[in-house]
């Protein structure tokens, strides 16, 4: 992925019951859409899940057509050293900062690295704050 590039997360609010991820991930294979990463939470009879996928565009037309309520949110992917701290030094900046940290996800672990995706209320601000790690 290029440094240009602009990631968007899928996040579909859902009832927290069985078959609710059977019918999203279904929805995705049947039209080819693989999923790069997926998180899912459920409390008290609501269920949230926030995707990544291949052809986000796809996602959100295939995903629509599902009873859930489905929206779009621009991360930021960074890449930080996989060693006990460095997430917190990243929620460290945007705490000084005062920006709200949304939703944040490991997306993949390599050898020495962490790919994490970071939806915030201020997406501007984080990108000056994340210059140094900062994929897209």
């Amino acid at each position: 992925m290029n440094k240009k590039t602009q990631l968007q997360q899928i996040v579909v609010i859902t009832e927290n019951k069985a078959g609710v991820i059977a019918r999203i991930t279904e929805r995705l294979a049947e039209n080819n859409i693989n999923i790069e990463s997926i998180n899912a939470v459920g409390e008290d009879g609501a269920g949230v899940v926030v995707l990544i996928t291949d052809n986000y565009h796809a996602a959100m037309e295939a995903l629509r057509t599902l009873p859930y309520r489905v929206i779009a949110e621009e991360v930021c992917l960074i890449r930080i050293p996989d060693q006990p701290g460095a997430l917190a030094k990243i929620a460290h900046r945007f705490k000084v900062d005062r920006v709200n940290i949304r939703c944040m996800n490991i997306v993949q672990r390599q050898q020495k690295y962490t790919i994490v995706a970071i939806s915030v209320s201020d997406t501007l601000a984080a990108r000056r704050l994340l210059k140094d790690v900062l994929l897209s």
